[in-house]
């Protein structure tokens, strides 16, 4: 089944990816007929100007990469990134965690 885009609001979208084994979500702009993938300039850390400036490919051209955010490598981790996010959002303690000591800090997943 082709990954269908899952609409937020009147202008957005988005949708699971996989690349490679890897899984995304990456997020388009919608229009009334369609959604088109939002293209981003990632930032490299130059060391010549002492920041972050936009990366460019080996021609000069700035790279452009789809808007997406990584869920982890195979299914199995990118659906435990999404329930770990699921449950910080209705505020529920995960499952599989067991009550942190007195002395340890509470670790989110």
């Amino acid at each position: 089944m082709e990954n269908e885009w899952i609409k937020i609001n009147q202008y957005d979208a988005i949708r699971t990816s996989e690349y490679k084994g890897k899984y995304s979500i990456q997020k388009a702009r919608r229009t009334e007929k369609d959604n088109y993938l939002e293209w981003v300039i990632p930032n490299r850390y130059s060391k010549e100007a002492g920041h972050s400036v936009p990366a460019l490919k080996n021609n000069g051209d700035y790279l452009n990469v789809p808007f997406q955010i990584p869920l982890g490598e195979g299914k199995d981790q990118a659906a435990d990134v999404l329930k770990a996010l699921y449950f910080q959002l209705v505020e529920l303690p995960l499952l599989d965690n067991a009550p942190p000591d007195e002395e340890e800090e509470a670790v989110p997943f």
